[in-house]
């Protein structure tokens, strides 16, 4: 559907710098799993489409935070 619609300017964040790093990196040799799993993700994506997000930024983490539902 996005492809339809012409749109392709997807923005995918993590809080891991080492994500980065792995994702930014084609020179470097990986263990076999670390390897499948970035290479999907350079199959798939675009390098430049990756951002870095803070710890305490990631909306994500709520869930695993002492945090009351209100």
């Amino acid at each position: 559907m996005k492809r339809e619609l012409g749109i392709s300017n997807n923005t995918y964040w993590t809080d891991r710098t080492t994500v980065i790093k792995y994702i930014n990196n084609d020179q470097a040799r990986h263990q076999t799993f670390v390897a499948n799993r970035v290479q999907t993700i350079r199959d798939k994506t675009d390098v430049s489409q990756w951002r870095y997000v803070e710890n305490i930024d990631n909306p994500a983490d709520d869930a695993s935070r002492d945090m009351s539902i209100d």
